[in-house]
């Protein structure tokens, strides 16, 4: 048996709350607050876009003993992660951080192969190499979280040339070898090489080792720090 209200004006709960009350049923029933939470977890977490996420990986990271810093940003409890560098695919995707040396767990809005569909994208908003871009899902599907192999492709967020560059001066120790870490996913990079000191090219080996590095070799010694590099692709 329901009560009606006729006073005027509604009740005043003086900044209290209404506790220990059932879930809504009815379309004119007021809902929980877990019903409410439960309702915009549901809308938001089988979206393509995701929120954007602080990092994303430019190597192989251990889900099970995260590192202190990702692609030069030192990650805070409760950041969104995007791992695209796995050696094992399947371990791809969004992930959160805790602390150092404690296990990743999966994001709550991709945790589950519901979430994770073709076209899923999501943007990086720090790190030296990754900051500013997006990053889409080319997996098709089915999809299996945790057992189909993921890739995920960037594409340029503005701009509408495509290009992307990254710049770094090396090699951190003298030597006539020099590996960059590019993480632009293609091998279709073209790299120069300047002498700081007297902002020359200088005409070195280059060899595309994968899609995320290329290799540096010449025939003499490369002093420590003394050169620029620019991978644009």
């Amino acid at each position: 048996m329901t009560k009606k209200m006729f006073a005027a004006g509604g009740y005043d709960f003086g900044g209290t709350k209404l506790q220990n009350v059932q879930d809504g049923t009815a379309s004119t029933d007021v809902v929980t607050k877990q019903q409410l939470d439960a309702a915009v977890s549901s809308v938001t977490s089988n979206l393509d876009f995701k929120g954007s996420v602080r990092v994303a990986s430019t190597a192989n990271v251990s889900t099970t003993s995260a590192p202190a810093t990702v692609d030069g940003v030192s990650l805070a409890s409760g950041n969104r992660l995007l791992l695209k560098d796995q050696t094992t695919a399947s371990e791809n995707g969004i992930w959160v951080f805790t602390s150092a040396g404690t296990a990743l767990t999966r994001a709550t809005d991709a945790d589950a192969s519901t979430e994770v569909t073709p076209g899923l994208w999501v943007i990086v908003e720090e790190g030296t190499v990754n900051s500013d871009t997006a990053w889409l899902l080319t997996t098709n599907a089915p999809i299996t979280i945790g057992s189909t192999s993921l890739t995920f492709t960037k594409y340029a967020v503005a701009g509408g040339g495509g290009l992307s560059k990254y710049t770094v001066t090396g090699p951190g120790t003298a030597g006539t070898s020099w590996t960059i870490t590019h993480a632009l996913g293609t091998d279709d990079v073209i790299v120069g090489v300047r002498e700081i000191g007297s902002k020359e090219e200088v005409d070195v080996s280059i060899v595309h080792t994968d899609t995320s590095t290329v290799t540096i070799s010449a025939s003499a010694t490369l002093a420590q720090n003394a050169y620029r590099a620019v991978v644009i692709g």
